[in-house]
């Protein structure tokens, strides 16, 4: 693959504010065999008019469709897609001039690899010095995808994140790992539980630290409640059962149910003033694994207390004080 053709993929639901910005990132993209791939969801406000204005470059393609959430979005993307790599973009966010052509060089001779990179956060504009990264500490080359899935998840201590975009995979990787599970939606972690796929299909992991995911956060009190209704959680449960099993198929051993665990024990933490049907569940999940001690979760107070009286007594107090 001497000039391989690089598929990106943008889900757009409402984005008519920002979208503009992102086509704008890949138009000025140093790697210039790509096809953009816009996925317009059903969007109620001008994103099909914005769009339209950078239809003239014949790389971009335009599909629009009842809104059906962002993975059923990227699923058709991923069918319309011609490229030999794919790449996701948020329609809010925004890549570095570098960033693809970066992990094409490192993934062309290694097609069943999964490239990472650096990500920063913004929230109105990337010129501005020192924007804070994102676990960067987690990012390393790997030649063992499932070890590197595990200290991600928190096999070492603390767990980390990888922002979707950051990623740059194959089409031979996608296809193998198969498409978007849209059962999970809606669910903050269905880009968890589709790279974990997509990793644990892979033979390598390769850290590009030149090319930079800027991941535009949004402070709105949309966004946020999003992250405390019910069926957010569920999917969020959901996800995570989803990730335990594909762990399980790669890997049965006891580092695997301490990491499992550790992540239930995170959804506990999270939700557990909420929901308590879906607590019950994780705390299920966590006993049929077998564990004496259920792992750490949450901040370091609060650690420290579940060492010395017990993570449900910990979360007890954690209620009756605030």
């Amino acid at each position: 693959m001497n000039d391989p053709k690089v598929s990106i993929i943008i889900p757009a639901y409402n984005a008519s504010g920002v979208i503009a910005e992102a086509i704008q990132s890949i138009q000025s993209q140093t790697w210039q065999n790509w096809e953009l791939i816009i996925i317009n969801d059903g969007s109620t406000d001008h994103t099909e008019d914005v769009v339209s204005q950078y239809l003239a470059d014949p790389r971009i393609v335009y599909s629009k469709q009842e809104n059906r959430g962002c993975s059923a979005a990227k699923n058709t993307g991923l069918a319309l897609a011609n490229g030999q790599f794919i790449q996701y973009l948020d329609a809010d966010d925004l890549l570095s001039a570098d960033k693809i052509a970066e992990q094409v060089g490192v993934l062309s001779a290694n097609p069943w690899a999964v490239a990472v990179c650096r990500t920063k956060t913004f929230v109105n504009t990337i010129n501005q010095p020192d924007l804070p990264e994102i676990d960067t500490n987690f990012l390393y080359d790997s030649g063992d995808p499932v070890e590197f899935i595990l200290n991600l998840y928190g096999l070492n201590g603390n767990d980390g994140m990888i922002q979707p975009n950051a990623f740059l995979i194959s089409s031979e990787l996608a296809k193998e790992a198969g498409i978007w599970d849209t059962a999970l939606s809606p669910s903050p972690d269905e880009d968890g539980e589709y790279f974990c796929r997509v990793m644990l299909k892979s033979r390598a992991i390769y850290f590009t630290p030149n090319g930079v995911n800027y991941y535009r956060k949004n402070p709105s009190s949309a966004s946020l409640s999003k992250q405390t209704s019910y069926q957010h959680a569920k999917g969020a449960l959901r996800s995570l059962e989803m990730k335990a099993q594909h762990l399980w198929l790669a890997e049965n051993s006891g580092r695997v149910a301490r990491v499992i665990a550790k992540q239930y024990a995170g959804f506990i933490y999270l939700y557990h003033k909420l929901f308590p049907d879906l607590i019950s569940e994780a705390e299920v999940k966590i006993r049929q694994l077998g564990l004496i001690r259920i792992p750490l979760a949450g901040g370091k107070n609060f650690q420290r207390m579940a060492k010395l009286i017990g993570f449900k007594n910990a979360l007890m107090l954690k209620k009756l004080v605030g």
